[in-house]
Order: structure tokens, then sequence, then C-alpha cells
């Protein structure tokens, strides 16, 4: 039947039980002797994580390694529908061939990235449930004692730490046992976590503050990188790889830079996203400068000048809103009315009195 089936791979994947995988696997070797390798590649992106290492073997030791390195690209740029794939590549295949796979943090961002806050996560589970999964990530992260994530914690520095452990908290879909054990490693790896001083929140490197809207728009951002652009580049790669000899080609070429860059933001919003908090009005203080606060200011002449200070990457210097991580704002932050400060304009250094403090978000 298999040897017969328009799509042999596709028939093994509806195979239910993965007690009854080897038996398919051997059948589909048997029908297919050139074309297995192909095969047995393709099916690692759907295969139960426990066949993954089986399957890969078999394909290394057929001298076809290369089949696997576009199959550990795929589940990287699409994690959400080849979860178990993604998982195997956190566990750490156990084949010779270097499969590209990103470094220990930057995986372990896109792998928290599916079971970050509802609102971010929901939406990333393709062909499966969201809880399915979730349930595959929280297997991958516990398996043997936390493992890999014991490796990937070994040596961090401390502003590193603080953001691990902001995603970790914030990884609703872990559920709060495997969030509380994974919070027990990181304190016994670093015992000092939790007695860190208070510092100012805009010096806390572990959170970044945002605005609702600024963290929609992050969130817009990622998902149109992870669902049209990356999946427009892997389709480029194909295609390019299509065309024959690698070396000389250079369409090949600058889309695997393409992707490479595409990794990068993809990986520098997951971060940033994991460690977000919306600023509410509540909170603003009402003594000193902080962030959320629309700041008047009289200069020694009598003009006055009015600007804002909202979140991370939210500078919209036209209408005088500034990040509160720009020199600009970080000259204010923390002082009070009737403080003066001095800030460097276009006509150069001018001192300003605070004179009114009032909060800039609704």
């Amino acid at each position: 039947m298999i040897g017969e089936a328009a799509n042999p791979v596709a028939m093994v994947t509806r195979v239910p039980d993965a007690r009854l995988w080897s038996l398919a696997v051997a059948c589909l070797e048997q029908a297919f002797p050139d074309k297995w390798p192909e095969y047995f590649a393709q099916l690692i992106l759907y295969a139960p994580i426990s066949q993954c290492d089986v399957l890969a073997k078999r394909v290394e030791k057929a001298g076809r390694s290369e089949l696997l390195l576009p199959i550990a690209q795929r589940a990287l740029d699409e994690p959400g529908r080849f979860t178990d794939t993604l998982m195997w590549l956190w566990r750490g295949p156990e084949i010779e061939q270097d499969l590209n796979v990103p470094g220990a943090l930057e995986l372990f961002n896109v792998v928290m990235a599916l079971v970050g806050p509802a609102r971010s996560s929901e939406g990333k589970a393709a062909g499966q449930t969201a809880l399915e999964m979730r349930a595959k990530v929280r297997n991958g992260l516990s398996h043997k004692d936390y493992a890999r994530f014991r490796e990937c914690i070994a040596d961090l520095d401390d502003s590193m730490v603080q953001s691990v452990r902001r995603i970790v908290e914030r990884a609703e879909g872990l559920g709060p046992t495997l969030q509380d054990e994974m919070s027990r490693v990181l304190r016994t790896r670093y015992p000092n976590l939790y007695l860190k001083p208070k510092i100012a929140i805009w010096d806390d490197d572990s959170t970044y503050y945002y605005t609702s809207a600024g963290l929609k728009n992050k969130e817009d951002e990622l998902a149109e990188i992870v669902n049209v652009k990356m999946r427009e580049n892997a389709k480029a790669i194909g295609e390019a790889a299509a065309h024959g000899d690698l070396s000389e080609n250079s369409e090949y070429k600058f889309a695997l830079e393409e992707r490479d860059l595409l990794r990068a933001r993809v990986a520098k919003l997951n971060r940033e996203i994991s460690i977000a908090k919306i600023l509410e009005r509540a909170e603003i203080p009402t003594d000193h400068v902080s962030i959320g606060q629309r700041v008047t200011l009289k200069g020694n002449g009598g003009t006055t000048m009015t600007l804002s200070i909202l979140g991370y990457d939210e500078a919209d210097i036209a209408h005088h809103v500034y990040s509160y991580h720009s020199p600009m704002a970080r000259e204010m932050l923390g002082k009070k009315p009737g403080d003066t400060v001095k800030l460097n304009l276009d006509g150069g250094p001018q001192t300003f009195t605070i004179e009114k403090l009032e909060p800039a978000i609704e």
C-alpha cells in the first residue's frame, strides 16, 4: 500500500500510535529502496519526538546528512507547527551532523515564546491545539530533570539571569508546577537571584516597559516576520537551491543571509516581548519623573517645552516622545518638579527647570 501511495510520507504520518512507527518506517524503506532517506528526513517533521533521533541516524548512516539541514530550518521557522521537532533540537540531536541550530539562549527564547503570555502564544499552534503544543514544550523542557535548561543557564551574567527569570515567570503556558520547578533550578544555580536590592524601574534590565499600543506593535511585527517573511524566505531558499551548484549561487547566498537576519530579529523581538510589562496609569508616580509621564520644562529665557517619556523603543521625536532608554529621558528620570536639567538640543546644551508632571498615557 505504501509503495503505491501518491504520498507515502503522509500515509506514515497518519499512523496514530507511536509504537507502530518503527513498523511503518520499515515498510517505507522496503517499498522505496532508493528514495527512503529523503522520506525519512521529511518524516522527522511529523514524527513523535522519540522517533526523531532514530530517523536522523538512519539518514546520516546512509550518507545523506545534507537532507537534515532544511528539516531543522523548517522546524525553527515554524515552531508552532513542528513542535516535536523543535523540542528534539532543544534536547540535542544525537547525530554528528551540525544542524546549524541557534545558540542555547536564542533557542530557549524560541521555545518559551510558545508558552509565553496567552495573548502572544495562543495563536502560534498550527496543525495542533494550543494545549497539545504546550504539553510537548513542557515534556521537552522537563526531560531528564531539566538537563538542557540547566546547561542553558550554567554561566549567565546578572542581566541575563534576571531576563530568564522574567521569561519563566511570564510563561503562562508552562503551568504553575513547571514554572515553580524551573524557578527552583534558577534559584539553586543563582542563590542571590531573589535578593537583589530594589532599583529604579528604568534601571531594571530584566523588564522592558511599554504602552499597550507599543507592545502590540512589537507583537504585530513578530507575527508578520514569522507568518509571512520567514515563509517567503524559506520558499526563496528552496527555489534558489533548485537552481543547481550552491557554491556559485548568489540567490541562494542572499536568501541564507536574509534568513539569518530574520532569525536575529525574531530572537530580539521574542526576548523583548517575553520580558515586557505594560505601563499602567495608576502605577505612574506623581512626585518625580518616571516612565509614562508628560513633562513640562521651562527654559532660562521663559520658553516652555513639553515632552513625553514612554516605553522601550517607542520614540517619536517629531511629536516630542522619547523612549525611557534615550539620553534625553535618562537626564530627567528621577528628578522632581523644581529641579533643573541640562538637555542637549539642536542648538546645543540648554538648562531647563521641571515645571509640571502629568500622565502621558490614557
